[in-house]
């Protein structure tokens, strides 16, 4: 990815966190919230699966359904730990310059 687009992408990040930093946060929470549940339902399904004595679901269908929950489950950690993280970030950044930024970006 092109640095100055990136950069972009980043400024437009920061600025929308800090426009309307609880809705953002509650966004992130709930999502994390939600790919916990999925991650769980996934898991749960292929332990039924993998131990039913019916075998009527494939083993690769068993294994692309564990992928996938570990998957959930890493983004979910990724995604809470952020928002567990943000109060130390924010008090390092520097709300007047993002929002400089964000303003040259626009024009």
């Amino acid at each position: 990815m092109d640095p100055q687009k990136q950069r972009r992408l980043l400024v437009s990040h920061f600025n929308k966190f800090y426009i309307n930093e609880s809705a953002q946060i509650k966004k992130f929470t709930n999502l994390s919230k939600a790919l916990i549940t999925i991650s769980m339902l996934a898991l749960i399904t292929m332990f039924y699966e993998a131990f039913n004595e019916c075998q009527h679901i494939p083993l690769w269908v068993i294994v692309v359904i564990s992928f996938f929950s570990g998957f959930a489950f890493a983004v979910q950690t990724w995604f809470k730990e952020n928002v567990n993280q943000w109060p130390f970030w924010k008090e390092f950044l520097n709300k007047e310059k993002i929002e400089h930024a964000a303003k040259e970006f626009e024009k």
